[in-house]
């Protein structure tokens, strides 16, 4: 049943709970022979009316003033009283009629909700919570209308609110075993007579909360080692993903490589940016006979048009005055 109804699923107007029964009697501490509902009820809503409207008197007496010289209390010092003085009466009168059950709750976020009760429902049929009081759990499903930010209520159903020990095992079980957010718990007696934390007496709404059930210290050893596992899933997960982003990159450098190999087999190199850089700051050769008339020009060049013009001189002498002037030339020498 847990993995065929998840409070994933959305309300059609059927299903706005899901439940699973702990192995636990919700009348483990009271017989429900003992169970007077409805004049609890009766009791706690005339005491809430008169709780009410005392509160509304103090709030609009603007005559009360603190004065610790002859002890009158401030307007948040008389309110204070009234609503412990008012707690204390709702106790009285959910014990006298046996209807001190009630619930944790807790809130859990959409992307996670499913994996959260499946642990808990599985817990309190044959894990931690079955040994504890609770007795119900319970679940919200999605609601009709999509809401960004959705956050399901849970509620892990106990005997008795005011059994301090019972209701302290349940909350450890909570937090160190399943590591979740627990807002307080709250007697049903409250949910009956329509106590909420907007309420106008403002009476708080929950018999319970963190601190007075667990010291501070003891809270943070069960919480730390949910954190810490959490925070080691996240770790694994980053590892696996750079693992996996640097195997595709040598795996597409691979197939670079690859790709630029001739057919020969003979291997060539991709040239990187830095080559093409290069290649472009090189000058481009200058045309060959460019090169052969600037070397003609340097400081030991002759001028060969010179050259050819006294070779076309001596070429038309007639062959007798040349041999005469060559005859010449070497008696000189």
């Amino acid at each position: 049943m847990i993995l065929q109804y998840k409070p994933s699923m959305k309300n059609d107007g059927t299903n706005p709970w899901i439940s699973v029964q702990g192995s636990q009697a919700s009348s483990e501490d009271v017989g429900a022979e003992d169970v007077d509902e409805a004049a609890a009820i009766e009791e706690a809503v005339e005491l809430l009316k008169e709780v009410t409207a005392k509160i509304k008197r103090i709030k609009n007496n603007k005559s009360i003033r603190a004065n610790k010289k002859t002890g009158a209390k401030s307007k948040k010092e008389l309110l204070e009283a009234e609503r412990v003085s008012a707690t204390e009466k709702l106790k009285e009168i959910s014990i006298s009629h046996g209807c001190v059950s009630g619930k944790w709750l807790i809130f859990a976020p959409s992307d996670k909700i499913d994996t959260i009760w499946s642990t808990v429902a599985t817990s309190l049929v044959s894990g931690p919570l079955s040994a504890t009081s609770a007795s119900l759990a319970t679940v919200a499903t999605c609601p009709q209308i999509e809401t960004p930010s959705y956050e399901h209520l849970l509620f892990i159903c106990i005997p008795n609110v005011y059994d301090k020990d019972a209701v302290t095992e349940v909350m450890r079980v909570l937090l160190r075993n399943h590591g979740l957010y627990i807002v307080g718990i709250k007697s049903d007696l409250y949910t009956s007579i329509g106590l909420y934390s907007d309420h106008a007496s403002g009476i708080p709404p929950m018999i319970w909360k963190y601190t007075p059930l667990l010291p501070d210290a003891e809270i943070k050893a069960c919480i730390v080692p949910n954190l810490l596992v959490t925070a080691a899933v996240i770790i694994m997960s980053l590892q696996s993903l750079e693992e996996a982003y640097f195997a595709e990159l040598a795996s597409s450098q691979t197939d670079k490589d690859t790709a630029s190999k001739p057919e020969n087999g003979t291997y060539k190199a991709p040239a990187t940016d830095g080559d093409k850089q290069d290649e472009q700051a090189k000058p481009k050769p200058k045309p060959k006979l460019e090169l052969e008339k600037q070397e003609a020009d340097g400081p030991f060049a002759f001028d060969a048009d010179e050259n050819d013009e006294d070779e076309d001189v001596k070429s038309q002498k007639p062959a007798k005055q040349v041999a005469l002037e060559t005859e010449d030339e070497e008696r000189r020498t």
